[in-house]
């Protein structure tokens, strides 16, 4: 979880979002849900972002798209 009232951190990963809010102001700056993945390092292994805001992975799913993203290439040896 990442508390970013402001949208900052958002807006520099890309999940920044116009939301029509039905009062004033109109549109608001909503954030996309996103799960990611980061290694140690900062390199992002894996992000998911729903195409629709109001759907999220399930943790069977969110687990099952980690485990494949940190699982070795064919061809390539696994060191850590």
């Amino acid at each position: 979880m990442v508390a970013d009232p402001a949208c900052d951190s958002v807006r520099r990963w890309g999940l920044a979002q116009k939301n029509y809010a039905g009062r004033r102001p109109v549109w608001r700056e909503m954030a996309l849900p996103a799960t990611v993945l980061i290694e140690r390092d900062g390199t992002v292994r894996w992000m998911h972002v729903p195409a629709d805001f109001r759907v999220r992975q399930t943790v069977d799913e969110v687990l099952a798209s980690c485990r494949a993203a940190l699982a070795p290439s064919e061809g390539t040896a696994w060191t850590r």
